[in-house]
């Protein structure tokens, strides 16, 4: 089973979850998506840069909570939701977990 997981969309930033994912992979293939530079430097704190059940998908845009769902989604065509929800369709990715907007999700 890999997992998509949207880091990115979060009121504490993408640490805990990058932490989460690489605590997860034990069980399973986890494609963190977001901003690949925020995400690597992470991966290399927590000593899981190599771990090859880990993959980075990279998006640069971010929903914020203080936006409209509906016109963030449609505007932010490279938002983590977004192309983490894109991943699932498009059957690259079994589930996918987010933290971020849940209308936006």
């Amino acid at each position: 089973m890999k997992i998509a997981v949207d880091v990115m969309g979060t009121d504490y930033g993408p640490q805990e979850l990058v932490l989460g994912a690489v605590q997860a992979v034990r069980a399973y293939e986890v494609v963190l998506v977001g901003d690949s530079e925020i995400i690597k430097k992470l991966l290399e704190e927590y000593n899981a840069a190599d771990e090859r059940k880990i993959t980075v998908h990279h998006s640069s845009e971010v929903i914020n909570m203080d936006e409209h769902p509906g016109i963030a989604v449609k505007a932010k065509k490279d938002a983590s939701i977004v192309v983490a929800t894109k991943l699932l369709r498009d059957k690259e990715c079994d589930a996918l977990v987010s933290s971020g907007s849940t209308g936006a999700a």
